[in-house]
C-alpha cells in the first residue's frame, strides 16, 4: 500500500484507534513503510504487526523506525533455534539476520527507554524442529521476547513425533486433534469481521485474514462502513455466527474454519 493511500485511509477514518499492518506478505518489503509508520504516528494510531513477520530482509534504519514511531507489538516467525532448522521451512531465511535484526531492535528500545515494539518469538512446531522448542525458547527469553508456540496449519508436512508435549503446553498436538478434543476449530479469525476488518494492500476489503478469494469494495473510494454493509459482506457475518445464506458461494464456504464450525456447532457468538 503506497503511504498515500493510508494516510487517506486514516485521514477519512478519523475514529481509527489501531492498525495491524502484517496479513499476506512481509510488510518489511514495502519500500514506504517508514512513511506509513508516520502517518500513524501524527494521527495517534497505534501499529502492530502482529499476524507475522519474518524478518530476513530489514535496513537499520527502519528497525529504528519501529521504535521511534511506537508500533506496540510485532511477532517474529522463527521455526527453529539453529539456522538449518531455522531454513527448512522459512525456505532461503537467515536465523543470523533475524536475530541480528532483533538485537537491533532491542538495543534501541533500551537506548531510548522505550518499552516498543513488545516482540513475541512465534515457534510453528513441526517433525524437523520440535527438539529445538527448548533452545529457542531460551533464546526468546535472553532477547526479551515472549515465546508462543502454534500448530501447523499442514499436519502432512513433517508431522510432529512427540505428542505429549504439545498435548501438555498447547491442549493438542494437532490442529485436526484440537477438534477432536475441544469440539471446536484451533484458529477462528471470524470476529475480525466486525472487531478487526482486514483491508488488502489496494484498500480493498476482504474481511478477515484467511480471504483471499473476493472483496466487498474500496475503502480508500466508498468508505469502511459502506463497504462493512456490502450484502455479501453481511450474509458471511450471518454464515458465522450459524445462520443461513441466500449465496452459495461466498469466501467463507471455501473456509475450513466455516467447515470445522459447522460440524462441531461451535459458532461466533454475537
Amino acid at each position: 500500500m503506497p503511504a498515500e493511500h493510508f494516510r487517506r485511509l486514516l485521514d477519512n477514518h478519523p475514529d481509527l484507534s489501531e492498525v495491524e499492518l502484517s496479513n499476506w506478505g512481509e510488510i518489511f518489503l514495502n519500500p514506504e513503510l517508514e512513511d506509513i509508520l508516520k502517518a500513524a504516528h501524527e494521527r495517534s494510531v497505534r501499529v502492530r504487526a502482529t499476524n507475522g513477520v519474518h524478518l530476513n530482509r530489514a535496513s537499520h534504519q527502519i528497525l529504528e523506525h519501529l521504535v521511534r514511531y511506537g508500533v506496540r507489538a510485532m511477532t517474529v516467525s522463527i521455526d527453529g533455534a539453529t539456522p538449518s532448522t531455522y531454513a527448512q521451512y522459512r525456505c532461503g531465511g537467515d536465523l543470523t539476520r533475524v536475530l541480528e535484526n532483533v538485537r537491533h531492535i532491542v538495543t534501541a528500545r533500551e537506548r531510548t527507554g522505550s518499552p516498543y515494539p513488545v516482540l513475541t518469538w512465534q515457534f510453528i512446531v513441526f517433525g524437523h524442529n520440535e527438539h529445538e522448542i527448548d533452545d529457542a525458547m531460551a533464546m526468546a527469553e535472553s532477547l526479551g521476547m515472549k515465546f508462543r508456540l502454534k500448530l501447523s496449519s499442514d499436519e502432512l508436512h513433517s508431522p510432529v513425533r512427540e505428542k505429549s508435549r504439545l498435548r501438555t503446553e498447547l491442549g493438542a498436538s494437532s490442529r485436526s486433534e484440537w477438534e477432536e478434543l475441544h469440539a471446536a476449530p484451533y484458529f477462528v479469525p471470524c470476529r475480525q469481521l466486525w472487531e478487526e476488518p482486514q483491508v488488502n494492500w489496494n484498500g480493498r476489503l476482504l474481511g478477515c485474514c484467511i480471504n483471499l478469494w473476493e472483496d466487498f469494495g474500496s475503502v480508500l473510494e466508498n468508505g469502511l462502513e459502506a463497504c462493512l454493509q456490502h450484502p455479501r459482506y453481511e450474509a458471511m457475518r450471518r454464515l458465522v455466527t450459524g445462520g443461513s445464506s441466500d449465496y452459495d458461494d461466498l469466501p467463507c464456504h471455501r473456509c475450513r474454519v466455516l467447515a470445522a464450525m459447522a460440524r462441531t456447532r461451535r459458532f461466533v457468538a454475537r
